[in-house]
């Protein structure tokens, strides 16, 4: 019972306490309620009387400004009353101090006059003191002087006499040594001739002796009655055996025919074989023995693998089987492609011919007749010593070599290991001197080296042309020019790597250190920023949201603003400095290579020296000698040479086409063949017969015979009727016995172009019309590998239809290749520069193809245009297009997708690109150890070893794209100069190797490139770099910012922002500091667009420049149009000079060439 009760009573207190507790909780609950409640309406009471009192403040403020204007203005007038009476107070003590003031200096001023007269007293006596020093002094001097000049007459009486008698001791010298040398040379040019006339005559005998033993054979078989069977000399095709053995015929006949005498009966073709492969075509050239040392690397590397299968075919079958015709195409490579020089004794004077006798043909020549140029046999070995070998050709010889100085080389052509060695004397040794002669092509008379590929002096340069001569110059001038360029502007470099313009450029290349790159960047504040703003830039603007004093949201932006300031006088001045540098150098160029042209014509007397052209002839004046009896009988003298080109340029491309049609058939023709029309016209049908489907494809792909046959067959009917036309004249070539006469010829026949095709009489002496009633329009000719015959007779207007259309080709190119650099600068910065350098290697092979599609009379013409182009397209892709897809704010970055990041990156990959591929040479290479092996001829093979083909033209804007890359940026990337120096002597020793042991000899282009050159492409620009440079120093600091002159206090503090794309920022902005507006700091063309630069042109309540920047950009801008007005009076002159030549001419020697 107690225990139920204990369970009862516990039941019934736990519902109680469990109530009790959650009515406590409840009201405790409660009251801190009402407690938070009573505090939320004390402070909002409070927050209300704030208000109020601040309400208050500024009603208290208002009044306190109205106060304080009134009280000012009641100052003001109390101010002036009081004036007023200090005033008329003053007035009369202010009399009395200007009357005692006025007193005491009338003292003081006639105390100084008495001072002065006293000094001018002393100074009159001195000054006559020092003026009869001054006489007595003068005397002297003029007693000296008399003396002097009796010495000096006397002194240059003495020198004049000595210097006669030298000249004429030196000229009866050099007389007497040319004579000498003639007859020497007269002499064994005799002997040699007698040597041959003995050596033919020998071998005539020789051949009737074999010619009557073989008919004396003939004779005995016939009454023997021997049968012989026949060797037919037809090619391979099994189609023609039954025909051969049906016309062997007897015995006697056979015989007959190997004699190659007629049968009896038989009908003689007097027509002749269109394909004549009956003679071997693989004699070994006369220079196959060449020593080592002297060969090129590329033949000393074909010699080592000719004997491997996959280099070239070892087929029996192969009509070079032996390798003897791939040396030969090596062979024909050096000594007809590439340039040599004549190797001379140490006196100076050419050694003895070389003696081709059979007596001093190595064992191994006999069979074919050929000798070695340059060693002699000893012993049955071939070997050359090259003695006192010092020549500049010294780095072709291996250190074995150099350290041996004697290379024997084995008689067999295929081993050239070490042999005994020789006697010295049998080889003319060598001597140093500056002036090398240039050998001709092929030269086998007296020996020849190849020119040293590197050391080979820039005075011999101009034995390869004055085109040539000029452009190395040229090179090797502008060169020097950045390189001095770079020297002055070593302290502007030096100020941007420094601490005082961006603290040392951390992290910024090495390459790169040194330009206008600022890496000091801070945020600042711009209230008025849009996004729109930095559209092209969206990492330079950020913002970030807080909630303002009234308790809304409010966004604050923020813009990324560069404290460097580039745009300083200093570095303005070097830059001048480096512009007036450039302006003096390119005057002295000028000059130098005008002297520089005349030295190498002097030099070099070619047929251009003796030659006129006639740019008018009558249609009908097509006789050479009514030409030539014109010239004769009017003035005194006689035309060696005259040629009269025809409009037949269809006939001679058929005539060129039908030739290499020949050439193809004679490669598929097997050697020892003579064929005609009809029986290429009988192969090709059978051969067509027995074709099977991919025959006929392939015979379509490549054509064979039948094709080639079918081809042949039309261009002979064209050849027929194209000789059957009437062709009129459209130029006259005539060259002089002297070149006096030449010149007399201009010089009194010159007139205007207009003049002469008005045919206005008046204006020349009647005598020396043509036919009595022509005016010629006479010019010095062209050297005669630059004409181009085949384009004479085009017409002005077909010539401008064909420029308007390669122009507008070549310029649908740049805007391809610009939207592709676009593109590809979107992805990679480091791949657009690689573009750019592609581009600028390939555009050349598109531009060749684009002017060969015109017709130009002269290459001189051809090269000019074909020098625009490229040179259009190298200056707009390579600097250009790049400041137009960069956005104006990243030129000063340090990034890859920045403005200067591209343009090293542009030099770079010019600098290392375009010098490698053309130092491997990829094509030519291919060429001559891929595609020569297995050339199906001699002929064919040695057309492959030609060399690779140059453009001097295309050359110069390889020079002028590096310059002008140079002159656009160097305002802010200073060390570009010497950038663009080292890349030019780069491009200096590439090229000249190139020319040495790649490039095929070019046409003689003069020097109009050069001048065409100069006078325009670097004379643009030198006016850009004076115009861009004045737009890059008004163009500082480069972040579209400009101050205003009040601070925001809600950006005080520090911030994190998000920026246009994204990425998270920091922003700290200090109190007092000022806030800043969007404005367009770019003055070029666009909505800003001003010239010349001026800080006037800053829009008035938007500047940016500082005191400094806005004096130099105003200077720059002047000294622009200064500049940019001496290129137009250039350009003006020339075009005036042009229109001149239209109604007048004259003629200066050593002007016209």
């Amino acid at each position: 019972m107690e225990r139920k009760d204990l369970l009862s009573h516990d039941n019934h207190d736990h519902p109680k306490s469990t109530a009790e507790t959650y009515s406590t909780r409840l009201q405790e609950s409660t009251s801190r309620l009402n407690k938070y409640t009573a505090e939320s309406d004390l402070l909002l009471d409070e927050v209300a009387s704030l208000r109020l009192q601040i309400r208050e403040m500024k009603n208290d403020r208002r009044e306190l400004i109205r106060a304080h204007h009134e009280s000012m203005s009641l100052l003001a007038a109390v101010s002036e009353e009081k004036l007023t009476e200090v005033q008329t107070k003053s007035a009369e003590e202010a009399e009395a101090s200007r009357m005692a003031q006025e007193e005491a200096l009338r003292t003081v001023l006639e105390m100084m006059e008495r001072d002065c007269e006293e000094r001018v007293e002393e100074l009159d006596a001195k000054l006559s003191e020092v003026e009869e020093e001054r006489e007595r002094a003068a005397a002297l001097q003029a007693e000296a002087y008399r003396l002097a000049e009796e010495e000096r007459e006397n002194r240059a009486d003495v020198e004049e006499a000595c210097k006669l008698a030298v000249e004429k001791l030196v000229k009866e010298r050099q007389s007497r040594d040319v004579e000498m040398e003639g007859r020497s040379v007269r002499e064994m040019e005799l002997e040699s001739q007698l040597e041959e006339m003995k050596r033919l005559v020998a071998e005539e005998n020789r051949v009737r002796e074999e010619r009557e033993s073989r008919r004396a054979s003939l004779e005995q078989q016939q009454q023997h009655g021997a049968d012989y069977n026949s060797q037919d000399g037809s090619y391979d095709e099994s189609y023609d055996t039954a025909r051969n053995t049906k016309r062997s015929g007897s015995p006697i006949r056979q015989q007959r025919s190997a004699l190659g005498l007629p049968q009896s009966g038989e009908y003689i073709s007097k027509r002749p074989p269109v394909i004549d492969n009956s003679k071997h075509n693989t004699a070994g050239s006369i220079f196959i023995d060449d020593p080592p040392s002297t060969m090129t690397r590329g033949r000393r590397i074909a010699l080592y693998l000719q004997n491997s299968s996959w280099y070239r075919p070892q087929s029996k079958k192969h009509w070079d089987a032996s390798g003897l015709g791939l040396q030969s195409a090596w062979c024909h490579f050096e000594h007809s492609v590439l340039p040599r020089y004549l190797v001379k004794n140490l006196d100076g004077t050419l050694p003895p011919p070389i003696d081709r006798s059979p007596s001093n043909v190595m064992e191994d020549d006999e069979e074919d007749g050929k000798i070695s140029v340059y060693e002699q046999s000893v012993n049955g070995s071939t070997v050359v010593e090259d003695v006192e070998d010092d020549d500049e050709d010294d780095w072709l010889d291996t250190k074995e070599d150099k350290k041996k100085k004697k290379i024997p080389v084995s008689s067999s052509r295929n081993d050239w290991r070490p042999q005994p060695k020789y006697d010295q004397n049998n080889y003319p040794p060598q001597r140093k001197i500056k002036e090398l002669t240039k050998a001709s092509p092929g030269e086998s008379t007296y020996p020849t080296r190849l020119y040293s590929a590197l050391f080979t002096p820039l005075s011999q340069m101009g034995a390869f042309g004055i085109g040539v001569g000029l452009y190395f110059s040229t090179l090797f001038g502008v060169a020097c020019i950045t390189l001095v360029a770079g020297l002055i502007n070593i302290p502007n470099i030096m100020y941007f790597a420094g601490e005082e313009y961006s603290a040392g450029q951390p992290g910024v290349s090495w390459a790169l250190r040194g330009s206008a790159i600022c890496t000091e960047m801070v945020w600042v504040p711009c209230p008025s920023c849009e996004l729109s703003d930095f559209r092209f830039s969206p990492d330079r603007i950020a913002g970030t949201t807080t909630v303002s004093p009234d308790g809304e949201l409010q966004t604050l932006t923020f813009a990324l603003k560069n404290t460097c300031d580039g745009a300083t006088m200093n570095v303005g001045i070097y830059n001048l400095a480096s512009l007036g540098w450039i302006f003096l150098a390119l005057l002295a160029l000028t000059v130098w290579q005008r002297r520089k042209a005349r030295q190498i014509d002097e030099k070099a007397l070619t047929a251009q020296d003796y030659s006129i052209v006639v740019w008018n002839p009558p249609e009908d004046a097509t006789e050479p000698e009514e030409w030539r009896d014109f010239f004769e009988s009017r003035f005194s003298g006689h035309v060696t040479c005259c040629t009269v080109t025809i409009d037949n340029d269809l006939l001679v491309k058929t005539l060129a086409e039908r030739r290499e049609v020949i050439t193809m058939l004679d490669e598929k023709i097997r050697e020892g063949s003579m064929l005609n029309t009809m029986k290429l016209s009988e192969i090709s049908a059978q051969i067509e017969y027995g074709r099977t489907f991919f025959g006929n494809l392939k015979g379509r792909i490549s054509p064979g015979i039948p094709e080639l046959t079918g081809r042949l067959t039309v261009l002979n009917a064209k050849i027929q009727g194209l000789t059957q036309q009437q062709y009129k004249a459209t130029r006259v070539f005539c060259t002089f016995e002297t070149e006096s006469m030449q010149r007399q010829v201009i010089s009194e026949m010159m007139v205007g172009s207009m003049t002469a095709y008005k045919n206005n009489t008046h204006v020349i002496d009647p005598s020396l019309l043509f036919r009595g009633e022509r005016v010629l329009l006479i010019r010095e000719a062209e050297e005669p590998n630059t004409i181009r015959w085949t384009d004479l007779d085009e017409s002005s207007g077909t010539r401008i239809r064909q420029l308007s259309i390669t122009t507008f080709v070549g310029l649908t190119c740049v805007g391809i290749v610009a939207s592709l650099i676009y593109l590809c600068h979107q992805f990679s910065t480091t791949g657009s520069a690689l573009l750019i350098s592609i581009s600028n290697t390939l555009y050349p092979m598109i531009a060749k193809m684009l002017t060969n599609l015109e017709t130009h009379p002269s290459e001189t013409t051809k090269h000019v245009s074909l020098y625009v182009k490229i040179a259009v397209f190298r200056w707009i892709v390579t600097a250009i297009i790049i400041t137009i897809i960069v956005p104006f704010t990243y030129t000063l970055g340090s990034r890859p997708e920045d403005l200067l990041e591209h343009v090293f990156a542009i030099f770079y990959y010019d600098l290392i690109l375009s010098n490698a591929v053309q130092i491997l040479d990829p094509l030519g290479n291919m060429q001559r150890h891929f595609l020569a092996p297995r050339a199906a001829s001699q002929e064919r093979m040695n057309l492959l070893m030609g060399g690779t083909e140059y453009f001097i033209a295309e050359r110069y804007t390889n020079m002028t794209k590096t310059l002008f890359l140079t002159f656009y940026y160097c305002s802010i990337f200073p060390s570009a100069f010497l950038a663009c120096a080292i890349s030019l002597f780069v491009n200096f020793i590439v090229d000249k190797f190139s020319i040495m042991r790649t490039w095929k000899p070019s046409p003689a282009v003069g020097a109009s490139i050069a001048n065409f050159s100069r006078t325009y492409f670097m004379s643009t620009a030198f006016a850009t770099m004076a115009v861009i440079s004045s737009y890059f120093f008004a163009g500082f600091p480069y972040d579209s910012l400009c101050a205003e002159d009040v601070s925001h206090s809600a950006y005080y503090g520090t911030w994190q922002i998000i920026d246009g794309n994204g990425v998270p920022r920091t922003a700290e902005i200090l109190p007092g500091e000022r806030s800043f507006q969007y404005c367009n700091q770019f003055l070029g063309p666009g909505t800003n667009f001003a010239y010349p630069v001026n800080p006037d042109q800053q829009p008035p309540n938007a500047t940016w420049m500082t005191m400094e920047q806005e004096q130099l950009t105003g200077i720059y801008g002047w000294v622009s149009v200064a500049v940019l007005s001496l290129v137009g009076a250039l350009f003006l002159y020339c075009f005036v000079n042009a229109l001149k030549n239209l109604f007048s001419a004259s003629y200066e020697v050593g002007l016209e060439k």
